[in-house]
Order: C-alpha cells, then sequence, then structure tokens
C-alpha cells in the first residue's frame, strides 16, 4: 500500500463530520443498531487503524469486512465523503483477500465448477447459487460481429467473470441489440474479470493486473460494454478506457428510437442492484428500454433501493445477513403473480434466485426480454 492511498484515505475520513444521516440508509446498521456498523462508525475505525491508534485485531477487522459496499450512504451524505476508498484502503491495509476473487479471475476453471454444481450443488454454496439460476448457455466465442445496418460505431463487450460463466445468453442478446442499433461488437477471449471484486477485497495488486488485460485487449474500441451493473459501476470509476453499462448505452443511443418490440404480456418484478441505483445512477435508462416492450407489467421488488445483501461474495461470506436483507424482496416477490423476475446485476440474480427456490419464476437480465422482444429490422423481413 502507498503512502499516497494512505493519506487520500484519511483525508476523506477527515472530511466526515459525523451528522449522522447515512444511518437509516445502511443495511448493516439496520440489521444491528450497532454504531461500529454504520458508515460514520466504520470510518473512525479506519481513521484510528491508518493513524496507529488501533490495533486490527479480529473485531475490528469483522467490522470492516461486513460492509456491503452498497454505497447508499454516499448518496445520503452531504459531505459527499468517498466513503468506498476508505473501506477499500482498510482492508488493503488488512490483508483481506477474496478466494472468490481468486476463482473469478480464472473463468474456465469456474465455468466447469459451476457445470458440476447443475449436478452436485451441494458440495458448495456457490454451487447452489449457480443452480438457481436458468442456464444461460456458452458466452459468445471471440470474434468481430457486424452491425445489422451501417456502422455508427464500434464497442467492445466485456464478457466478464460470473457473467460468462452464467449469463452466456445474456451476452448473446446484447450482441443481439448493439447490432441492431448498427454497432460492430468486438469480443476478446483475453478479456475476463474486471477485478471489482479483487479491488473490494483488498487485493490491489490482482485487480490491476486484471484492469490491464481488459485494457489491452479493447485498445481499438470506442468503447467497452458490460452487461453486468456492478462491473459497469466498477469499470466506469476505475478504468483508463471508455466504459459503460448496456442498459445506459442502449438507452443513449441515437438510434434506440428507430427500434421496434413486439407486445408481451407478462408479470415481471423488477429488482434494480444498488450499483445501478447508487453508481450508476441509471434507473431512468432502465425505465426508458423496458417501455419500450407493448404491455409488459412490472412491479417493483426494492422500491426503496434497499440492498439484496448479494454484494459480490457477501452472500457467501455473511450468508445469514444476507438472507435477512433478500427477505424484504422475497416477500414482495411472493405477492405478485410474477411470470419473471429481472436484475441487471448477476450476483444479485443468483442471490435472490436462490431465495425465490423456483423454476417456474426465472430470474434473468432485462435484455433477455428486450432481444427477446425486438422486431426484425426492415432490411432482415
Amino acid at each position: 500500500m502507498t503512502s499516497s492511498s494512505v493519506a487520500a484515505a484519511l483525508k476523506e475520513a477527515d472530511r466526515c463530520v459525523k451528522c449522522g444521516l447515512c444511518l437509516p440508509h445502511c443495511p448493516t446498521y439496520q440489521l444491528s443498531s450497532n454504531e461500529s456498523e454504520s458508515p460514520r462508525g466504520r470510518i473512525a475505525l479506519v481513521d484510528g487503524l491508518l493513524r496507529g491508534r488501533l490495533q486490527p485485531d479480529a473485531t475490528l477487522k469483522a467490522h470492516i469486512n461486513s460492509c456491503l459496499l452498497c454505497r447508499k450512504c454516499e448518496t445520503a451524505c452531504p459531505s459527499k465523503v468517498d466513503y468506498h476508498s476508505v473501506i477499500d484502503t482498510a482492508r488493503e491495509q488488512l490483508g483481506v483477500s477474496s478466494t472468490f476473487a481468486k476463482q473469478l479471475a480464472k473463468p474456465k476453471r469456474m465455468r466447469l465448477l459451476s457445470r458440476l454444481g447443475r449436478w452436485l450443488p451441494s458440495l458448495h454454496p456457490l454451487l447452489k447459487l449457480n443452480k438457481a439460476l436458468p442456464e444461460g448457455g456458452d458466452p459468445p466465442k471471440a470474434g468481430v460481429y457486424s452491425a445489422n445496418r451501417p456502422s455508427i460505431g464500434k464497442v467492445g463487450l466485456l464478457t466478464g467473470c460470473a457473467t460468462s460463466i452464467y449469463q452466456g445468453g445474456t451476452l448473446r442478446a446484447a450482441i443481439k441489440l448493439l447490432n441492431a442499433l448498427g454497432y460492430v461488437v468486438v469480443v476478446k477471449e483475453s478479456a475476463g474479470c474486471c477485478g471489482a471484486l479483487a479491488k473490494h477485497s483488498g487485493d490491489r495488486e490482482l485487480a490491476e493486473q486484471l484492469m490491464n488485460v481488459n485494457e489491452a485487449a479493447f485498445k481499438h474500441v470506442d468503447s467497452v460494454v458490460s452487461i453486468a451493473t456492478g462491473c459497469s459501476s466498477y469499470l466506469k470509476e476505475e478504468a483508463n478506457f471508455e466504459a459503460e453499462d448496456v442498459l445506459g448505452f442502449l438507452a443513449n443511443s441515437e438510434t434506440w428510437a428507430e427500434l421496434a418490440f413486439k407486445p408481451l404480456k407478462m408479470n415481471v418484478g423488477l429488482h434494480r442492484p444498488c450499483s445501478q441505483n447508487n453508481v450508476l445512477k441509471e434507473q431512468n435508462a432502465l425505465d426508458a428500454l423496458l417501455s419500450s416492450i407493448p404491455e409488459l407489467n412490472i412491479t417493483e421488488l426494492n422500491p426503496k433501493g434497499n440492498c439484496c445483501g448479494a454484494a459480490g461474495d457477501y452472500m457467501l461470506s455473511h450468508a445469514a445477513d444476507a438472507k435477512k436483507l433478500r427477505q424484504p424482496i422475497l416477500d414482495n416477490a411472493s405477492q405478485q403473480p410474477l411470470d419473471a423476475v429481472i436484475s441487471s446485476n448477476v450476483g444479485c440474480a443468483m442471490h435472490i434466485a436462490e431465495g425465490l427456490d423456483n423454476p417456474s419464476i426465472p430470474v434473468i437480465h432485462p435484455i433477455i426480454l428486450l432481444a427477446q422482444q425486438l422486431e426484425p429490422l426492415a432490411q432482415e423481413r
């Protein structure tokens, strides 16, 4: 860890005025009513740790590691404290690391495990989560996918780690929509995990390695698009290249209004991930895209933007609390005659699907519906 990163974290910690406006928005504080489980409490702990006033004992580590980094506190903070960077620095200082992050950095190995998990889900909690999602099929092969109309740009599609393993069909749906808009889509075999989970678990070195790989892979595109809001938000803030979430990219495209969609009489439960609400802040983009499908009936499952508890590997490392945070969403879903649930982050989708435990209600990405209902372009008819 560099002295500059410590100094930056201390500077942010000093900006916290301890007003407490973050408290009603913090998931862990709402569960425990423990000040050390709140944003301002954790900032005080990090300040003491980095100044050498507190020892990195088990209790301090537990409080720092229990943060979901949902970042809802940042949306309420009047001082605009960069809270997540304070926590990232603390976790790096504490030497925290995630085995899950290291596994996801090797998607080929994880893909084999995911296939095993469909037969033997009891071997590991992650394999049970994997079984909860509908099979997404293989991710798109590396290559260049031509636009279906005169090209208006070239984008790189980040297949990622978890998305390539669990949502291959969603990646193919993204290509279909991007091609229909006039974008040439580039898929690179070398590109993979964005590094978000590694960074947020304290492994800056691995995060930087993964970012460098992706930067090298997408040197010759206009922008890089991701289908997972968690990856998109991380890339948008940390990458040295232009990066967008697929939902915002589609909604802001100059040719989106030229597409037509078939009606779909379907009751859908909508989950909005924290990364979409609190970092990307693209709720309007998602609403605009879904409104393109006539007759689609949508019910909000977390209308107050509450965290579902997935939060990277939090659903594995803090399973009991993750399930408590998820329960209101499941309760809302159970009160509606839903045909499907949609969520734009793969971890959230897995976590919610495992809680529903009902294969008749699939949990899918919203662009699956958009690609499915897309009317053929005039030249394709």
